[in-house]
């Protein structure tokens, strides 16, 4: 009996260990009153993410007063301890975005972009220095220790259903039915004289064009987000109920695709936001070279395109060279006749 329990323990041993899928879904739509910002549909976005994942992930979920700054970093914290090697993360953002100030040199825009967690104010004053908005340099460190945990043969996956446009771009937060996740001045600019911020709004327009780092050892990563950066992120509506764009296409997708089948899922995402969310281009960034339909179709189209021979190019030119010298001799002959 000894024997065959011991025999047994170490065949389970030897046996795979199966990867783990864990996703964390982030949702604030109901802030606070003084914080400056107007209420958006991103619980509903929570809730039928939640459906149509919850047969084959583990999920955590942080609603509005939950998804405070500090409920996030712990909510981070606890997935570096948790997940294994060779996991798959999905991290959704269904939340407002916020451009500031940034006294970093990295920016080529001058400006960092943020989420905005439940207890983040829209405008910087005396008593809020912009400390609880998640800035992408934060987000980037939790990213990079969830890849390293995850090791090579893991996926990170982070999904933003969030804008990151100032009102300038954005327009109001609110016109009659249609909602915008976004519309705040850039925050800190209210601090910036008219000729300073003149210079940040010319600087807006500059693309960031940097990638995901690949780190030896740790797990792939994307990032896919609603919108560009000077592109509105809007709601639409289905059966009476406000959803993000990126929000609604991901679960459509879900309800089809698995996220394992990482390009045809990220395919479809795109068709459905060409549907839904028509008004806008979402971004990918990748660490797996994945490019989005409209690009692939374009770059065939350029490929296709047969490049002029150097053959082509005499032949223009002997062309070219002919016509010059039958003009000039037509004009001689006209010349010659007006004499007679």
């Amino acid at each position: 009996m000894r024997r065959i329990a011991i025999f047994s323990l170490i065949v389970l041993l030897c046996l795979p260990i199966s990867a783990t899928k864990r996703a964390l879904l982030i949702g604030v739509g109901n802030y606070p009153q003084n914080s400056g910002w107007q209420k958006i549909s991103s619980v509903n976005d929570i809730v039928i993410l939640e459906q149509v994942l919850s047969h084959d992930f583990i999920i955590e979920t942080l609603i509005d007063q939950q998804a405070t700054r500090m409920g996030i970093d712990k909510a981070f914290k606890r997935i570096i301890s948790n997940c294994s090697k060779g996991d798959t993360i999905l991290i959704h953002f269904s939340c407002h975005g916020q451009q500031l100030l940034s006294s970093q040199q990295d920016e080529p825009d001058g400006l960092d972009e943020a989420l905005v967690p439940y207890d983040a104010n829209s405008t910087k004053t005396k008593t809020y220095k912009g400390e609880n908005h998640l800035l992408d340099n934060d987000l980037a460190r939790y990213w990079e220790s969830i890849r390293k945990r995850l090791g090579s043969n893991g996926l990170l996956v982070v999904t933003l259903d969030a804008c990151y446009s100032d009102s300038n771009h954005k327009g109001k937060n609110k016109t009659d039915s249609i909602i915008y996740r976004g519309g705040a001045d850039i925050f800190g600019s209210n601090e910036l004289s008219k000729d300073s911020l003149i210079k940040v709004k010319e600087m807006q327009q500059k693309r960031d064009e940097s990638t995901i780092e690949s780190i030896d050892d740790a797990a792939n990563m994307i990032i896919m987000s609603a919108c560009e950066t000077f592109q509105k992120n809007r709601e639409i509506r289905i059966d009476g109920q406000g959803y993000g764009c990126l929000s609604y296409s991901m679960f459509k997708t879900f309800e089809s695709h698995n996220i394992k089948e990482i390009t045809t899922w990220l395919d479809t995402v795109f068709e459905y936001m060409n549907e839904y969310g028509y008004t806008q281009t979402p971004q990918v960034r990748s660490t797996i070279g994945y490019i989005s339909p409209k690009q692939r179709e374009a770059k065939i189209s350029k490929d296709n395109k047969e490049p002029i021979s150097e053959e082509k190019k005499d032949y223009k030119l002997i062309i070219a060279i002919g016509l010059s010298l039958l003009f000039i001799l037509l004009f001689a002959i006209w010349k010659q006749k007006r004499r007679r």
